[in-house]
């Protein structure tokens, strides 16, 4: 380790004191939360030798300091995450549920104990309710969208249909490519008992109509 990370390592028992004490050892002068970056994504590394209550313990001091220390945060990238993700690959006393259980209900940190947003909640059951409720909102708002987009698609080509019957007559090429390709329909009953195609066979434009290309275009 170099000089910043030995300085962080040192403090780490502390810590444990503190989670082991639940919050009520006093731990003098500590590093700012920043600090502790140095060990960004080391965590398993750095926590390797260490037993399961230890680690624990290590949750519980963070999650005490940084309720204790309001001021010195840590934000978005909190350690308990990775921490966490180290405890239950050590297959602790508690339960990977139990101890996030525990975590959400003693954390500060928006961002305990999966590193996500936990919007709050103080259990799993109600970070549970939160994700569905948010997944049925996103639902909701995605299906709105698409029934949106379906009914200005349909108006579209409905107005592509009144239309296109007068650039037909006026042989206007490229307005019936594009009135094509927004969905008219050549079928489309008038209300003089004609359709576009009727016309375009008429005036020997029914060839544009059948060919796919020219209508995809």
């Amino acid at each position: 380790m170099n000089e910043k990370e030995n300085k962080i390592y040192s403090t780490l028992p502390k810590l444990v004191e503190l989670g082991i004490s639940e919050g009520k050892v006093d731990l003098g002068l500590m590093p700012g939360a920043d600090e502790f970056g140095v060990f960004w994504h080391k965590w398993a590394e750095v926590l390797a030798e260490w037993n399961a209550a230890d680690v624990l313990n290590l949750i519980k001091g963070f999650t005490y300091f940084e309720k204790i220390s309001h001021s010195n945060g840590f934000g978005s990238v909190p350690p308990v995450p990775q921490i966490f993700t180290v405890y239950c690959e050590k297959k602790g006393v508690l339960t990977a549920d139990e101890m996030a259980d525990w975590i959400l209900a003693n954390s500060v940190n928006d961002y305990c104990p999966y590193g996500t947003n936990n919007h709050g909640a103080k259990s799993l059951a109600e970070l549970s309710l939160i994700k569905n409720t948010i997944s049925e909102k996103k639902l909701k708002t995605k299906e709105s969208e698409k029934e949106r987009e379906m009914s200005a698609k349909n108006k579209r080509a409905q107005d592509a249909t009144l239309r296109l019957p007068k650039s037909i007559e006026r042989k206007d090429y490229n307005a019936i490519r594009s009135l094509l390709a927004k969905g008219a329909d050549p079928d489309y009953l008038m209300s003089d008992g004609r359709t576009s195609r009727d016309i375009a066979k008429n005036l020997g434009l029914l060839e544009l109509l059948l060919n796919e290309k020219f209508h995809n275009k």
